[in-house]
């Protein structure tokens, strides 16, 4: 993802991964969709976005830009 902000499709990475250690699928869905969540609850939630880290934002920032349309 570039500027420390860590990997890139981290939540398949993080799935992948419990699935792996034998994690519910349940479990390993809800990983995968936590950038979705987050996506959303920004766009749904007045003031969502100020709550985030500054991590945070700019991982959604990439995150968007990863999106093939812009999401």
């Amino acid at each position: 993802m570039g500027d420390n902000l860590g990997a890139a499709y981290h939540e398949r990475l993080g799935s992948d991964y419990l699935a792996a250690l034998g994690f519910s699928p349940k479990i390993c869905t809800l990983v995968r969709r936590h950038v979705d969540a987050k996506r959303y609850l920004c766009f749904a939630q007045a003031g969502y976005h100020d709550t985030l880290s500054e991590a945070s934002k700019g991982t959604l920032i990439a995150q968007v830009s990863l999106v093939p349309d812009g999401g």
